[in-house]
C-alpha cells in the first residue's frame, strides 16, 4: 500500500466513525425525548433463534419418547 491508499482508507474509516457518532446522537435524542414524555421507545420485535424456540416448545421431548414396538 502506498501513502495515497492509506489516506483513502483512513478517510473511509473516519467516515464510518462519523456515521456511528451520528447514530449514537440520534439514539440519545430519542431516549431523552422518551424519558421526558410518555412516548414509547421504538423497539424492534424480539428475535429468538429457532433452536431456542424448539427447546422452549419441548420438541426435544419427541426424541426421548417411548421406544416404538417392533
Amino acid at each position: 500500500m502506498n501513502t495515497k491508499d492509506l489516506r483513502e482508507e483512513l478517510n473511509e474509516v473516519k467516515g464510518m466513525i462519523q456515521d456511528v457518532n451520528n447514530q449514537v446522537s440520534e439514539l440519545r435524542e430519542i431516549i431523552r425525548r422518551a424519558f421526558n414524555s410518555d412516548e414509547k421507545l421504538p423497539v424492534s420485535q424480539h428475535y429468538e433463534h429457532p433452536w431456542y424456540t424448539h427447546i422452549r416448545k419441548g420438541s426435544l421431548d419427541d426424541r426421548v419418547s417411548e421406544p416404538t414396538k417392533e
